[in-house]
């Protein structure tokens, strides 16, 4: 059944809704914006025979391709297959990945790929492996041109201030805009290519802890993330990913003395718009109005932006990835109660609360549930879910939006 955009829909009984003079069964109620917006509603996507689908580490949408990478594996089995691909965000097929770790390792030989995006005609993905659970981290650069061959590439040495040897760094976050892929590492260095194969070292200044990265209207606008609440994050921009200038955020008007943060997890770019969503809240009190958004038109001037309050007495709302296509913003939480909620925008200013396949099964949270990233693609929008997501079987779910 096709219901237009232009149509409201207006429930009738528990059993149908009407629209256009007409009776429909509930279990085909679209859930249409009474100002003729577009259907919203999340649809969980899952495949048994595909395996657990509760531990991705993000996804992208490039080359009429979903590709989407599991975030951690510790078996020979596993660290060979830890890329997904779709057309649709629906079907997906499973593909062989290089590993960068020995062969029967113990079990601490962990590979991690964090994130993949695609630009330039290649996919590219960052990660590392640990040799056991506390040292020897080493990092990882895989690209492919298609979405299923993949090759590694090497990660350069770097040299840190307060390091008498040369070291691999651990990336964070990838981004390509202005003709370079340009990396940002957990070690204070930013690496850049321009072909995603071959790397160098951009930068190993100190700006704290790099913790999200976007490209937009000619310029990279990125996040540190302090240890706390009580220690500095910041915003800093630069037009070629080596020169950096740290952006002044205003506090928000509920913030209390000792705060002095938001801990941006996330930062995209789209409708001409800068927008940072946080993980933490400016006041512990989940019902005091929240301010977790911040946005700009030049990522130099920023605004802080009320944000809907949580459901609960104590736990704001954690926002920690987000995505924008086609006038709607949408950024998803990592909250144990309500579990895995979503926000919407349509101007990236004002936002509102719907619900996901989670949020409407309380029952279903996890103590250490999160959505780990958002892409849009062949006219959806494609989420998939970190580790700790239950049932674990559904850590994906799609929402039409044309």
């Amino acid at each position: 059944m096709n219901v237009l955009a232009n149509n409201v829909v207006y429930p009738v009984t528990d059993m149908f809704y009407k629209t256009n003079g007409q009776l429909f069964p509930i279990a085909h109620k679209f859930i249409v914006k009474d100002d003729g917006m577009e259907p919203f509603e999340w649809i969980a996507r899952k495949d048994a025979t595909k395996g657990d689908w509760s531990w991705f580490g993000s996804i992208t949408y490039g080359n009429s391709l979903f590709v989407a990478t599991i975030a951690r594996a510790n078996n020979d089995e596993d660290r060979l297959h830890m890329i997904w691909t779709s057309p649709n965000g629906i079907e997906w097929d499973i593909q062989s990945t290089p590993t960068a770790v020995p062969p029967s390792g113990p079990w601490g030989h962990t590979q991690t790929w964090r994130q993949v995006i695609y630009g330039n005609g290649m996919f590219v993905a960052i990660g590392d492996t640990s040799m056991n659970l506390y040292t020897d981290d080493q990092s990882m650069i895989m690209t492919s041109t298609d979405g299923i061959s993949w090759t590694l590439r090497d990660m350069p040495f770097i040299m840190r201030p307060t390091d008498s040897r040369p070291m691999r760094p651990r990336p964070v976050k990838i981004v390509y805009g202005n003709g370079i892929f340009l990396i940002i590492t957990l070690d204070n260095a930013t690496i850049v290519s321009n072909d995603g194969i071959n790397w160098v070292q951009a930068d190993n200044r100190y700006y704290g802890q790099w913790s999200a990265l976007c490209y937009g209207n000619g310029l990279f606008v990125a996040a540190t993330m302090p240890y706390s609440e009580y220690y500095e994050s910041s915003l800093l921009t630069s037009t070629n990913g080596v020169d950096w200038t740290e952006q002044n955020v205003p506090a928000p008007p509920t913030a209390n003395s000792g705060w002095r943060s938001y801990g941006f997890d996330n930062i995209i770019y789209g409708n001409g718009l800068f927008v940072a969503v946080s993980r933490w809240s400016p006041v512990n009190a989940a019902k005091t109005p929240q301010y977790a958004v911040v946005t700009s038109s030049d990522g130099i001037n920023w605004t802080v932006q009320e944000t809907p309050q949580s459901g609960n007495d104590w736990d704001p709302i954690k926002w920690v990835a987000a995505a924008c296509a086609d006038g709607l913003f949408v950024a998803l939480s990592n909250n144990e109660m309500p579990p895995q909620q979503c926000m919407i925008s349509y101007d990236g200013i004002n936002w509102e609360l719907k619900t996901t396949v989670y949020s409407d099964r309380p029952s279903w949270g996890h103590d250490w549930h999160s959505w780990a990233d958002i892409a849009y693609g062949d006219d959806k929008f494609v989420a998939v879910g970190a580790y700790g997501m239950n049932p674990y079987d559904i850590g994906l779910m799609t929402l039409a939006w044309k």
